[in-house]
């Protein structure tokens, strides 16, 4: 567990507002899964009492111990969330209890997973509705949509119902490059990549290499796809999406 400071007894929303918008962005444009529990974890610190700041921390932590013990506090206190994150908190306190279920060895009741697409689903578009710009959850949005309908409709989604604004973020155009390779398209999806690399500002992301390893991994060019996300894997080995495709290489490679 990533230790923190200690909770302030004075609340400082706005504070905790600026740290929460900041481990979204290292989450997702960066792939800086360390440094965003941290900030994460500062907003937390900043304001306890915010039920959407504790949601993210809880997310994101890996000790199923504390996972737990954040979904108890988050469930005891729904009512205190403001009504439009109440939608993304509904959300994902169904994903805390899908992963508390995973580390425990349990399984959940039959209709479970069905139910938690159709609530991604149907609470983001509605908090979209009331902020149409927001990017991350435009972005979940989308990866929602591209895991109950697939790349086709994921990519029409970006056409046509992410609001402009919201669809310049880089992980945005990032994904769209993973969507392109995953219909076939592969020269429109490098040519993303590229310029989604040549973008990237911050010399401590991880992303690049992960996306060009996707990409890399999807063409059967294992060995480039090796390279890449052991790169990726050095820079933040806390970095779920690339932890898991590593695993996919080592296997391919194993079975070649």
């Amino acid at each position: 567990m990533l230790t923190t400071a200690p909770l302030t007894a004075q609340p400082d929303r706005e504070q905790a507002q600026v740290h929460y918008a900041d481990g979204w962005r290292l989450i997702m444009d960066a792939g800086r899964w360390t440094d965003a529990e941290a900030a994460f974890r500062s907003a937390m610190a900043a304001d306890a009492s915010w039920v959407l700041g504790r949601a993210l921390v809880a997310r994101i932590t890996t000790d199923v111990d504390e996972r737990e013990s954040l979904l108890r506090w988050i469930e005891a206190h729904l009512s205190d969330a403001a009504p439009d994150e109440r939608l993304l908190i509904d959300s994902y306190v169904l994903g805390l209890r899908a992963a508390n279920a995973r580390d425990r060895g349990a399984s959940m009741p039959e209709g479970f997973a069905e139910e938690r697409v159709a609530l991604a689903l149907a609470n983001f578009r509605a908090y979209l509705e009331q902020h149409p710009t927001a990017p991350y959850i435009s972005a979940e949005l989308i990866e929602w949509i591209h895991h109950a309908e697939g790349p086709e409709a994921a990519l029409a989604a970006l056409m046509d119902e992410v609001h402009p604004a919201a669809a310049q973020v880089p992980f945005l155009q990032r994904y769209r490059a993973v969507l392109l390779s995953e219909v076939g398209r592969h020269d429109e999806a490098l040519a993303q990549a590229n310029a989604f690399e040549a973008a990237m500002t911050d010399p401590l992301a991880p992303s690049p290499h992960v996306l060009h390893a996707q990409l890399l991994y999807a063409r059967g060019r294992l060995d480039e796809a090796k390279s890449r996300i052991e790169t990726a894997i050095a820079m933040d080995a806390a970095n779920m999406t690339a932890q898991g495709l590593q695993r996919a290489i080592d296997a391919a490679l194993a079975e070649r």
